[in-house]
C-alpha cells in the first residue's frame, strides 16, 4: 500500500505517515472511506505492552481493495517523471 500511495501521491503526502495518520490518509484516498474504522482499526492504537501480535482479520483483502481503487486528486499527482531506474516496459510483439 505504501508503494501504491507513493506512486500516486507526492512523497511528502504519504511517506512519513504511520498509525492513525496513515489510516486517515488511506481513507481520504479511497472512494469509500472505512479502512481505518474497519479491519485496520487495531493499527491505530498503540501496541500492547510486550509487543504481542494483534489480529486483524480481513486486512489483506482490505489492502488489496485499497490498492485497486485508491485515487489521488489531480493536484496531488507527482510533478516529476519517475526516477531513471524505473522505466516502462513495452509488451513483446505477438508472433
Amino acid at each position: 500500500m505504501r508503494r501504491a500511495a507513493l506512486a500516486a501521491f507526492p512523497r511528502e503526502a504519504a511517506a512519513g505517515l504511520h498509525g492513525a495518520a496513515w489510516l486517515a490518509f488511506l481513507d481520504r484516498a479511497a472512494p469509500r472511506p472505512g479502512f481505518a474504522a474497519g479491519p485496520a482499526a487495531p493499527y491505530a492504537r498503540p501496541p500492547a505492552s510486550g509487543g504481542a501480535a494483534v489480529s486483524m482479520p480481513g486486512i489483506a483483502e482490505a489492502a488489496a481493495q485499497w490498492v485497486r481503487v485508491h485515487r489521488a486528486p489531480a493536484s496531488a499527482a507527482p510533478a516529476t517523471a519517475p526516477p531513471a531506474h524505473i522505466r516502462a516496459v513495452a509488451p513483446e510483439p505477438e508472433r
